[in-house]
């Protein structure tokens, strides 16, 4: 540090100053020649050096309308991909149906195939039949997972980043906004009115959080992920069983019709246990997973934390159950 005279009064101040304490005048030092400039400046005159300009970050802002009228301004701006898939994503049923028709179509093919060939006398190739509309069925068991279960999750994690995007693009602060809307004035809405509070409020906590705190978004990824497999590995299996089940039934219908021959229906052996077995532990795991990811009790954490005064209003806004996002 060293001491410069102010060029307006001409008073002794140091060089690290940016107002002069004695006639108050705004002064700019150049680091590299030590001139002295009137006001704020970009370039020193003497030398050529260039000032370093700090720009001030944007003011944020808390609208005064309620988050749930936000919510609803982002969902409907389209800002996206994801927000779009958020809100018509019940449009993905389009292709299970239209592959659940194909199935239903195919198996009454084979059925009017197998009277047609028996009353002309032709045993008629049922198991063939059969392996074709399973193999129809399983392809479309994997299309419905991926669809319903998969590329839902993808998209609900890009919904939490556009929406961060969208709340920076506005200028707004997320943790005031929220503060504002955690007030006893939940305790007035309706029930229609309390959902749409209770969805805006988590889906804005989620989008902040993400952005400040990448092991909570890796953690609920994690969840996502062994939710799926679960989903997936489960529905197979119980699929299978019934298929597998449906198959001998009807093997044994088909072979004694085809053949002629009346031996009588005998009853046939099912084991019940591995589909016991199968909806058990599909449903303990799932409970456990929901359990140990429940979004609300990771949401509360948040608010008790950084919103410690407005914890008794977030418990009532989630005491209606489990906030699924829009």
């Amino acid at each position: 540090m060293a001491i410069i005279n102010c060029p307006e009064c001409n008073g002794a101040i140091s060089s690290t100053a940016h107002t002069c304490i004695h006639c108050g005048c705004s002064i700019t030092v150049c680091p590299e020649c030590n001139n002295v400039i009137i006001g704020d400046a970009s370039v020193c005159g003497e030398c050529g050096y260039r000032f370093k300009t700090e720009q001030a970050a944007p003011k944020e802002i808390v609208p005064d309308i309620p988050i749930s009228e936000i919510h609803d301004e982002w969902r409907n701006s389209k800002v996206g991909i994801a927000t779009i898939f958020n809100k018509y994503q019940k449009i993905y049923l389009i292709p299970v149906l239209i592959g659940l028709l194909w199935i239903c179509w195919r198996s009454l093919q084979v059925v009017l195939n197998w009277t047609n060939d028996f009353y002309a006398g032709k045993p008629s190739n049922y198991q063939g039949a059969f392996n074709s509309a399973k193999s129809g069925f399983m392809t479309l068991l994997f299309v419905y997972v991926i669809l319903w279960h998969v590329v839902p999750e993808i998209f609900k994690f890009m919904k939490y980043k556009e929406l961060s995007g969208w709340i920076a693009s506005k200028g707004i602060n997320t943790k005031g906004l929220i503060d504002k809307n955690l007030t006893s004035e939940i305790f007035k809405l309706t029930d229609k009115q309390h959902d749409r509070h209770k969805i805006a409020i988590c889906d804005f906590i989620k989008a902040h959080v993400y952005e400040i705190d990448p092991r909570r978004k890796m953690r609920d990824i994690i969840h996502s992920a062994l939710k799926c497999v679960v989903e997936f590995v489960g529905t197979y299996l119980i699929t299978n069983w019934l298929l597998d089940f449906t198959n001998k039934y009807m093997s044994n219908i088909f072979w004694n019709y085809s053949t002629q021959i009346d031996t009588g229906y005998e009853p046939i052996k099912i084991n019940y246990l591995p589909l016991i077995l199968y909806v058990v532990i599909g449903t303990a795991v799932t409970l456990l997973l929901n359990y140990i990811f429940n979004e609300d009790r990771a949401n509360k954490k948040w608010v008790q934390k950084e919103l410690p005064d407005k914890e008794e209003y977030f418990d009532v806004l989630i005491k209606n159950g489990s906030v699924m996002g829009a």
